[in-house]
C-alpha cells in the first residue's frame, strides 16, 4: 500500500567532444585528487553549461534537493561546469523530459524513473514501488553494487534513449493517503476512491478498484 521511488537524472549523451573530454576528466578527478590531498583549482575560462529541466515545482522538496546537488557539483567543478536549474513545465511537461534529454531538447533532467511508465512498465522496478519492500539505502545499493545500473542501461538501449542516467535521493516509503473521513481499514475500502500515483502502484491500485489518475506530483491541484 506504499510506494518508494529513487529519483534520477538523465543525461544527454550527445557527440559534443568537449563535453565527452569533461566527464573523462572529472571521473579521473573525482579519484585520484582527494587521495593525493590536491586541491581543486579553478580554471578561469567560460563554464559549459547545462540546462536540467526537473519535475517539480519551484516549492516542492525534490527542487531542493536537486538544487543543493548541482550546487555541489558547480563547486566540485571548479568553474568547468555550470549547471542551471529550470521548474517543472518550463521546457517540457514532466513525463517529457526523459524523451527531451534524449533528443537534446534538455540538456539533463531530474525525475523519477516511473514518470515514463507508458514507455515501459519495467522502468517502474527503478523508481516506484510497490517492488521489492526494500529500504531506500537498499534499493540504491542495488543499484550501485548489485547489478541493477546495468539493467537499467540495458532498458535505455533497448528503448532507443540518449541518455546516461545517475541515480541518488532514494526515498523512503510514502504514506496511502490523507482522508477525508477515516481511514481505510481493509482492501474493499477503497474501491472507489479516486486517488493520484504512477508506475506500478497504479496498475495494483486500479485492480483493486479504485479511480486512479496518473500525474505527476507537481500537477495535483491544490483543494482548502
Amino acid at each position: 500500500m506504499t510506494q518508494k521511488q529513487d529519483i534520477s537524472t538523465s543525461v544527454s549523451e550527445t557527440p559534443d567532444a568537449s563535453r565527452r573530454r569533461f566527464f573523462g576528466k572529472a571521473a579521473t578527478a573525482a579519484v585520484t585528487v582527494p587521495l593525493a590531498g590536491v586541491p581543486l583549482i579553478a580554471v578561469a575560462q567560460a563554464p559549459i553549461v547545462f540546462k536540467m529541466q526537473g519535475s517539480w515545482g519551484t516549492n516542492e522538496i525534490f527542487s531542493e534537493m536537486v538544487q543543493q546537488y548541482f550546487t555541489r557539483v558547480n563547486e566540485m567543478s571548479g568553474g568547468r561546469l555550470k549547471i542551471e536549474y529550470l521548474p517543472a513545465g518550463a521546457v517540457v511537461k514532466p513525463f517529457e523530459i526523459i524523451d527531451a534529454v534524449s533528443k537534446g531538447v534538455l540538456d539533463a533532467g531530474h525525475h523519477v524513473s516511473g514518470y515514463w511508465y507508458g514507455k515501459n512498465k519495467s522502468a517502474s522496478l527503478f523508481g516506484t514501488g510497490p517492488v521489492s519492500g526494500a529500504t531506500p539505502d537498499i534499493g540504491l545499493s542495488w543499484i550501485q553494487a548489485g547489478g541493477g545500473q546495468q539493467l537499467w542501461d540495458k532498458l535505455v538501449a533497448k528503448m532507443n534513449l540518449n541518455v546516461v542516467g545517475f541515480f541518488s535521493f532514494p526515498m523512503p516509503s510514502q504514506p496511502l493517503g490523507w482522508f477525508k473521513k477515516s481511514p481505510p481499514k481493509k482492501a474493499a475500502d477503497l474501491k472507489g476512491f479516486k486517488y493520484r500515483t504512477i508506475g506500478l502502484a497504479a496498475d495494483m491500485l486500479q485492480e483493486m478498484g479504485m479511480a486512479v489518475a496518473q500525474l505527476p506530483g507537481g500537477e495535483i491541484v491544490p483543494t482548502q
